[in-house]
């Protein structure tokens, strides 16, 4: 496994790079604090979204931005995968916004689903990542300063041997399962044989004929009851019916009583409105004829108006308005004649003329004087003749007026005595009428009254029926108790029906549960078998990776260690690890100096990939081998040998090798070079390949 290309915009000092990574060994080589650490520290977050042990996630943004975006393509083999992650600030907190993991076959999101085909691809976590391929600066002697059991964990968890005791583990839990089914299976077959001998089924048999026998004798009583009831039914609704008739006959009788009385006040009421209706029609006929003696009276006086009148009378009386006008009109002449023949005479008297006022003899105008008086004269007499015609007239209409509302006074006493006499016919049929029905009601009365039965034999009958409802519900009760009964006993007899097929199961329930015992009896044997398998195959393999450990950390500590002070280092079974000098004396890895410790950590660490590449090759390819800052304990001396580790790692196979390191010698050792510098005026990193 190698990384392809790692791109990153604003994270930590980068605000924005692409890195370009080759097969082999490459040196990532620049000054102390120009960001060489944070190319590797970003390739370890890209794979388990993690920063180191002690950072935090807002620390992986560039200062002053609000978003980081990391991006690695690595292959395994002939397969690219391509992940890619994008860190956002949500106000004083920084949260994972994109995680995506492209894969040959699909497109894996969310950082957990992520994280897990990671953690698949690669074979290890993320703790097993940084304890076996990625040496991180300042944990350079955390596998020396580790317990035993700490060391013990890490190496049987990096070997895959923690397995082994989770799977012996796993049968010893089944084991006691299975222990425990065992001991169910025999109380369960210890139960069954208890019940089993309790009952058998030819009791049972026995028992379901008896109930049968008894059920069939209980519906022969339950068919008679049934008769018994329906005939006591009957009487009851006889006796029922009788009564009710007797009631209803009572009421009846009731009823008519009072429709009698209310049809007598009725005719009573009937006769009075006849009464007054028959002094309405006397009245109406005398008023008519008062009416009518009244209308005959004013034709008299109408006939001698309209004689008195004359001929034109009738045509003038049409005409009243006009003949007023006439009348006006000739008082108004008449006064002016008179006013003109006054005026005339008195000139005359003086001698002048009546035309200019002169005193001329002989005027004209005095012999026209006559004329106007003739003219005067006739004028008077129209007015005479047209008064007295306006006159008679007026008296005529006044008498025309009082014939008319007569006539129209005479009609509607005749239309009143017409609907008086129609009344009268409605209220003589209506007395009629009631009068019959009154009549039909006493005699059915009296009909119902004659046909009524006596008090005693209705008492008898109604304590007839008492008897009966007694004895109805006597029967009713028994049916419902022998109904009851055979119910039980169709129970009771489901019940041992039931019990019969329960006994049946059972008895193939326990020989099946006696096949259980012999078969859970014979996986506990194997379950033991196994988990000792497993704890000796456990047991085995360490010891075997021990020895090959114990082998591969000797060759790798004598490759990069050129004092000879040391024979050889020995790892035991319990993971403990001593340095034995040349005079045969022992020494804790602890007891060494700096330098000699992180040799000799740089060694366990080497060992243990070399270990792990010889155990998973064709498997797992292990991801490349990063060693951060390894010379910072080592003197000019052993940064050459680590040139000669690096080849000979390289020699195994390993695929590719990434060395962060600010020390000179060690460029020699790579096959590329990445350097890093940081831009002094803002304070950014920048990358160049070499």
């Amino acid at each position: 496994m190698k990384f392809n290309q790692l791109q990153l915009q604003n994270f930590k000092p980068y605000k924005e790079v692409k890195v370009n990574f080759k097969e082999g060994v490459t040196i990532i080589y620049g000054p102390n604090g120009s960001g060489k650490s944070t190319l590797l520290e970003a390739c370890f977050f890209a794979l388990y979204g993690k920063v180191s042990s002690r950072g935090r996630l807002e620390e992986i943004i560039t200062k002053g931005e609000k978003k980081a975006q990391i991006s690695l393509i690595f292959s395994q083999g002939e397969q690219v995968f391509h992940v890619e992650r994008e860190i956002t600030m949500r106000g004083d907190a920084a949260v994972t916004t994109k995680c995506t993991l492209k894969t040959p076959k699909d497109v894996i999101s969310g950082s957990g689903p992520v994280g897990k085909e990671i953690e698949k691809i690669l074979s290890m976590s993320s703790e097993d990542f940084v304890s076996c391929a990625y040496v991180r600066q300042g944990d350079i002697n955390k596998l020396i300063e580790a317990t035993a059991t700490e060391r013990q964990a890490l190496i049987d968890g990096l070997l895959q041997l923690g397995l082994l005791k989770k799977y012996g583990d796993r049968v010893s839990i089944s084991r006691r399962a299975v222990a425990e089914i065992a001991s169910e299976q025999r109380g369960a077959i210890e139960e069954l044989n208890n019940q089993l001998n309790q009952r058998s089924r030819d009791n049972l048999s026995r028992e379901i004929k008896e109930l049968e026998g008894e059920g069939n004798k209980i519906d022969k009583e339950i068919s008679q009851l049934q008769k018994d009831q329906e005939r006591k039914q009957n009487e009851v609704k006889t006796l029922k019916e009788i009564i009710e008739s007797h009631g209803e006959a009572q009421r009846e009788m009731g009823d008519l009583r009072i429709n009698i009385d209310k049809l007598s006040e009725d005719l009573i009421e009937l006769r009075i409105s006849a009464s007054k209706i028959r002094e309405g029609i006397s009245k109406g006929r005398q008023e008519m004829q008062e009416k009518t003696e009244e209308k005959r009276e004013l034709q008299e006086k109408i006939d001698k108006l309209l004689e008195r009148g004359g001929e034109e009378t009738p045509y003038e009386l049409s005409q009243m308005d006009s003949i007023s006008d006439k009348i006006t009109n000739l008082k108004i002449e008449i006064k002016t004649n008179q006013n003109a023949i006054e005026k005339m005479e008195k000139l005359i008297e003086e001698g002048k003329c009546p035309e200019c006022g002169k005193e001329i003899e002989g005027a004209p105008r005095i012999s026209s004087l006559q004329e106007d008086k003739e003219i005067l004269s006739e004028k008077k007499r129209l007015l005479e003749e047209m008064g007295r015609k306006w006159k008679v007239g007026n008296e005529l209409t006044e008498k025309l007026k009082l014939y008319e509302n007569t006539g129209g006074e005479i009609k509607l006493i005749h239309v009143q005595l017409n609907t008086l006499d129609t009344t009268e016919k409605v209220v003589k049929n209506g007395i009629r009428d009631k009068q019959d029905l009154l009549t039909k009601n006493q005699t059915k009365l009296k009909n119902l009254e004659e046909n009524s039965s006596k008090k005693s034999d209705l008492k008898d009958i109604e304590n007839k029926k008492k008897l009966a409802d007694i004895g109805l519900k006597n029967i009713k009760d028994e049916l419902e108790i022998s109904k009851k009964k055979k119910e039980e006993i169709g129970v009771e007899k489901i019940q041992k029906e039931l019990e019969k097929k329960e006994l049946k199961k059972l008895n193939e329930r326990l020989k099946m549960l006696e096949g259980d015992k012999k078969n859970i009896e014979s996986v506990m044997d194997e379950s033991e078998k196994l988990k000792k398998f497993y704890e000796e195959l456990r047991v085995e393999l360490r010891q075997r990776n021990l020895n090959r450990l114990e082998v591969l950390l000797n060759n790798t500590f004598q490759i990069i260690y050129q004092n000879d002070a040391y024979s050889q280092i020995e790892l035991d079974e319990s993971y403990d690890l001593l340095v034995y000098q040349k005079d045969g004396e022992s020494l804790n890895p602890r007891q060494l100096s700096g330098g000699e410790r992180a040799l000799f950590n740089l060694s366990l660490r080497s060992a243990i990939y070399r270990l792990l590449i010889e155990g998973t090759q064709g498997i797992a390819p292990m991801p490349p081998l990063i060693l951060d800052e390894p010379t910072v304990f080592l003197d000019g001396g052993h940064v050459s040998k680590l040139g000669e580790l690096i080849s000979s790692m390289q020699e195994i196979g390993v695929e590719q090798i990434l060395i962060v390191s600010h020390d000179d010698e060690l460029l020699g050792s790579g096959g590329s070079i990445i350097t890093v510098e940081k831009e002094p005026t803002s304070n950014r990193s920048e990358v160049t390949t070499h």
